[in-house]
């Protein structure tokens, strides 16, 4: 579960000048050396162009050609999940190119709510990117309401460098539950991507993005390495529920 305006945008990988050498990652971090405010219009219009002229990139066409690119969180978050299961989003209404990620379920704006309740409550486990904007809010609420704590895993890529973002939907989360335990204080201050799990009791735990070897990039096309971050929410999840 995400939101729509996160399609093709949010990654997981490094920003930098060897991730764009090694054809990773498009070169945003001119953007920052720039001072391009974050979530200005101006900045949106940048980021376009450069991920448009990274696509001629030949490190990047070649993975392409071999149907490999794990540009965006999605994509990332698809490659290492699919090993346990079918990975599954929403489409997003009207788009007339797949969203490359998740397999997609096209409903109407009748239909998406109860299908999301559907596959929530089928499903082993349930992702979800949170972000500033209120149209992904409905599904925080019905994922805290209505899954189990154990299959939930946050992944927050959306705060990172947005400590007052973050704090705004801590807030609201303690709001919506002020009887559960309170979210970790400054994950948008981390100086990593962080993921969030919980216990039985609701207890958050928190997994720091582990990166790749620089030099492996170019050959696995993403500098995430979400095997080594997320194995101890696995390994608990194991523990805590053995029939899964």
């Amino acid at each position: 579960m995400r939101s729509f305006g996160d399609d093709r945008e949010t990654t997981l990988n490094i920003r930098s000048a060897r991730s764009t050498f090694l054809g990773v990652n498009p070169p945003y971090y001119f953007l920052e050396k720039f001072e391009l405010a974050a979530r200005s219009k101006i900045n949106r219009i940048s980021k376009q162009l450069i991920r448009y002229a990274y696509r001629f990139h030949p490190l990047f066409l070649i993975r392409l050609m071999f149907s490999n690119p794990k540009e965006t969180s999605e994509q990332q978050l698809g490659h290492y999940l699919k090993r346990f299961g079918y990975f599954v989003a929403i489409g997003k209404p009207g788009e007339k190119i797949v969203t490359p990620g998740a397999s997609r379920l096209y409903v109407t704006d009748e239909e998406w709510k109860q299908t999301v309740l559907d596959l929530m409550g089928e499903s082993e486990l349930v992702v979800l990117q949170p972000s500033r904007t209120d149209g992904v809010w409905w599904e925080v609420e019905q994922v805290f309401s209505k899954a189990a704590p154990g299959k939930i895993l946050l992944c927050m890529v959306n705060y990172f460098g947005f400590q007052n973002d973050y704090e705004n939907f801590k807030a609201r989360m303690e709001a919506l539950h002020p009887d559960r335990p309170a979210l970790p204080n400054s994950i948008g201050n981390e100086r990593r991507i962080v993921f969030l799990g919980f216990s039985e009791n609701w207890e958050p735990r928190q997994y720091t993005l582990q990166n790749y070897w620089s030099i492996s990039w170019l050959f696995r096309g993403t500098t995430a390495n979400l095997a080594k971050t997320l194995k101890p929410f696995m390994e608990n999840r194991k523990a805590e529920n053995p029939a899964s």
